[in-house]
């Protein structure tokens, strides 16, 4: 079923409640980069990934989010498996950055970042790494893609687009060895005002709900390995918005054949139940696709939904592994 799909309800609240804040993604355990600054670096590799996805397919003007990251750290070995002195800084340094384009009808959120991560060894195979993400965010409306359900009905007051740019800050922590990783992290630190109102009112009368809310997310998982070539992990997430009714929870599976092929399935609660399957190329170049299908409420008017992610990997020339290469 197509569905005239309207946001014209959104804006009835002065957007106090605009779009999601924080894009859905499924594929985020094949990229924790993406919702944790402190995963830069903790790779073997310098990893780039360019992900799309299309949410609530059937569904005019649903959303889409496209992204590409990079990260790496500084130095020629990975800390896991240098055999230098540690007194190296270098080798503790990770860095990172993203581009992030998330498009919903007539709103339009872009976000650009930088990201340093400091890593450092707590027991033999155990390492903390923290990290900050710092950038701009931008929030922008195009009012003439505004579609009411009856066209008939006229808007007595003029709309007018809005505009607005603030500073962006996110920070986590990540604990990992080869055997599992634990992820906390925090996104729209600043909880920064959106400057304007379609209906062109002071900032007086909308002041107080065009916030962007800060996120929280607590991510871990776990390697099993059934033999030499096939390991299973396990994996869970639970993502919280403040003022939020109550947290969301991802359950994953991921199953990974040595170091080719990998798939598995997502439970995120009363919301999708979602598929993913992909395959590393050369030990360079990996590609995967997930599909969501709905269990809410909107799931009858929509085909689920799709995520497709594209990732490179640069290798350094001496052959090494980090805990990352094992789930």
């Amino acid at each position: 079923m197509k569905l005239k799909y309207t946001l014209f309800l959104f804006f009835t609240l002065n957007l106090s409640v605009f779009a999601q804040q924080i894009p859905q993604y499924t594929q985020y355990i094949l990229n924790p980069y993406i919702l944790n600054p402190a995963y830069a670096g903790t790779t073997s590799h310098f990893d780039i990934k360019a992900n799309y996805r299309k949410q609530w397919l059937g569904i005019e003007d649903s959303p889409v989010t496209m992204y590409v990251t990079m990260h790496g750290h500084v130095g020629k070995e990975h800390p896991q498996n240098s055999k230098k002195t540690r007194n190296a800084k270098t080798y503790h340094h990770g860095w990172g950055a993203t581009i992030l384009k998330d498009q919903t009808g007539p709103l339009n959120t872009i976000r650009v970042q930088g990201s340093y991560a400091y890593d450092f060894k707590l027991t033999r195979k155990t390492r903390l790494s923290f990290g900050v993400s710092a950038g701009i965010k931008s929030f922008s409306t195009d009012v003439s893609r505004i579609k009411l359900f009856d066209e008939s009905n006229n808007i007595s007051v003029p709309l007018t687009n809005i505009n607005s740019t603030t500073p962006d800050l996110s920070a986590g922590l990540y604990l990992y060895s080869d055997k599992f990783f634990v992820g906390l992290s925090a996104q729209n630190l600043l909880f920064n005002a959106i400057k304007g109102s379609i209906y062109g009112l002071s900032e007086s009368k909308y002041a107080r709900n065009n916030y962007y809310a800060q996120h929280f997310f607590l991510q871990g998982g776990y390697v099993f390995m059934l033999n030499n070539s096939i390991s299973l992990v396990p994996s869970m997430l639970l993502k919280y918005g403040w003022q939020s009714p109550a947290p969301s929870v991802d359950f994953n599976m991921k199953v990974k054949y040595e170091n080719i092929l990998f798939g598995g399935f997502n439970y995120r609660t009363a919301d999708a139940v979602s598929l993913f399957v992909g395959t590393l190329i050369s030990e360079k170049f990996e590609i995967a696709v997930a599909y969501d299908y709905g269990i809410s409420n909107i799931a009858s008017y929509t085909n689920g939904s799709l995520e497709f992610l594209l990732g490179y990997r640069i290798h350094p020339k001496l052959k090494i592994k980090s805990p990352s290469d094992y789930w």
